[in-house]
């Protein structure tokens, strides 16, 4: 394999101008980059732009409501005390690092 360039990696799909990632499962480039191909689930049905536009907008507003990082940081903590959900998300994480 030649070597890897800014040329070489497809750019999205959508038509943003920004290129795809690897895809280790498949052993190939993404078609889309992460929320840009506007489907639900696997059902492959299309969502309308601005559906998807609100979607990440009301994402974005949790997200900057005062304390809510905090506090999902903290249930987060507690979870991975918890021996049996530790070792399940460390064999995740092995799983996809192989």
């Amino acid at each position: 394999m030649g070597k890897l360039n800014r040329r070489t990696i497809p750019l999205c799909a959508c038509g943003c101008l920004k290129h795809v990632t690897w895809n280790n499962n498949k052993k190939r480039w993404n078609v889309y980059l992460v929320g840009h191909n506007h489907t639900k689930g696997n059902t492959g049905k299309k969502q309308s732009e601005e559906f998807c536009i609100r979607n990440g907008e009301h994402s974005n507003r949790i997200w900057s409501v005062p304390g809510f990082r905090e506090k999902r940081s903290e249930e987060t903590l507690l979870l991975w005390q918890d021996p049996e959900y530790a070792k399940k998300q460390v064999r995740k994480l092995n799983r996809k690092n192989i």
